[in-house]
This record gives structure tokens, sequence and C-alpha cells, in this order.
């Protein structure tokens, strides 16, 4: 007996509004760029109006991957006298689009707004550095050493945050570790302190890393001022001081 396929049973759902879903089916969103929405026809498909602004819907076939079998192909042929016509100037030439010259603008729009955005950044940025000579911070180069300069230096940070003008990196001793990680290597130490091998066994070791990356991750934690002192604060303990916590089988954290 032939096993015939089983087929879901088809349910007319009654609360879709039909209209509005083939009125969104057949719209193509808004366009929110000005030259895009001036020249653009509802009629054509998508892929029809880029092609004929002279845009690319999909740039890998577009600039499509070299095909060398191809080529060879082509070679052999010419080295057996099977030589195809070749095409002339004009035809090598690249097609002009049918409809405005969008591209350019686009190119000139983006231009000018990277421009205006970086001098901006320029302006902001030299008028802070002559705002905050007196203490010594130089934004553009950004060595800082002592708390007192870093703690000014993130009050100006969050002052311009909207600006996108980072100062905190420049305070920064280096590259930060991720939220995620600091909470874990957190667990870690509150357990255990220095115990690395204690750390290996516990259930939480969900990386499973060994003793020797423990150590590496929690010596590269405590390299980072920025996350490490507000650990410290949190509990009470002495910033840039040897801790109060047993070692057990490695070398000295503190140099």
């Amino acid at each position: 007996m032939k096993i015939r396929k089983v087929h879901r049973r088809k349910r007319y759902r009654y609360n879709v509004n039909r209209k509005a879903l083939n009125r969104k089916h057949k719209s193509t969103g808004k366009i929110k760029d000005p030259f895009l929405k001036t020249l653009w026809e509802d009629r054509k498909k998508p892929r029809t109006n880029f092609k004929e602004m002279g845009l690319s819907v999909n740039p890998n076939k577009t600039i499509a991957i070299p095909n060398y079998r191809a080529e060879r192909l082509k070679l052999t042929k010419f080295i057996n006298g099977f030589v195809e016509e070749e095409m002339t100037e004009e035809e090598l030439l690249p097609l002009k689009p049918k409809r405005g010259e969008v591209v350019g603008q686009l190119e000139e729009l983006a231009k000018e707004k990277a421009d205006s955005k970086l001098r901006e950044k320029e302006e902001i940025t030299m008028a802070i550095s002559r705002e905050y000579e007196d203490y010594g911070i130089v934004i553009a180069l950004g060595s800082l050493q002592h708390s007192e300069k870093k703690e000014i230096a993130m009050a100006i940070s969050g002052e311009y945050d909207d600006y996108g003008i980072a100062i905190a990196l420049f305070v920064a001793s280096g590259s930060t570790l991720p939220k995620g990680v600091v909470q874990h290597l957190i667990y870690f130490l509150d357990k255990y302190q220095f115990n690395y091998k204690a750390m290996v066994m516990d259930r939480r070791n969900h990386y499973q890393w060994t003793w020797k990356q423990f150590r590496s991750k929690i010596k590269q934690f405590m390299s980072i001022p920025e996350q490490f002192n507000k650990y410290l604060l949190k509990k009470n303990l002495p910033i840039n001081e040897k801790l109060p916590w047993p070692e057990y089988e490695s070398d000295s954290e503190w140099k």
C-alpha cells in the first residue's frame, strides 16, 4: 500500500485585513533619499529602477568574480586562430544611466556630510583642549597619568557625548574588557580570590578556561584601572596597593 503524504489542514484567517496585506506586498516602502524619490517609478520593479539610475542591487553580480576558465578558453581560441570580433572602444565604455545622475549626487552628499562632521569634531576638540589646557589635558594626544586628570577628562567626555567625541578613549590605558567578561571574573575573584586551580573546578567555568587562562584574564582585568578600580571601591579594598589575598601555586600578581 502506497503511503500518502500528510497535508496540513488549511485554515482561513478571518482576522487578517486582506486589503492592507496586498497594499503592503505591492509597496516598495518609503524612499527617504530625495534624489531617488524624484526619479523612482512605482510601476517598475526595484531592480529595474536601480539599473536605470546606474545603481546596483547586488554588487557581487555587478562586479563578478573573475572566471579564469572562460579567460583560458578565450586565449586558446586566440592561439588556434578562432578569433572573435573585438569590441570597439565605444562599446567598452561604461553605459550611462537612463534616469538622472544619482550616483554623482549621492557621492557629493556623502562627502559633504563627512566633511562637515569631521570639521565639527575638530572645532569642538580644539575648543575643549584650549578650555582645559590649565589641567594639562592634551585631548589630541591624550597621555594622562594622574587620577585627578582622569576624572576631569571623564567629566568632559560625558559633556560632549552627543558630538561623538570619545575623550574617554584617550584617557584609557588600553582596551577595556567586555562587561560580561568583567562580571564573570568578578564572580571568581569574590569566591576564590587568587586560587586559580579552584576556579577551574567551579561549575560556572562555562568557557573551560585553564588556571593559566584565568590568571592571564585576571591580570588583564587588574591592568585596566578604569574597570578594576570600580571593583575595588565597591568592595572597600585599597587602590594601588597589594591586595590582602593569599596566592596559590602562582607567581605574584603585583610587580
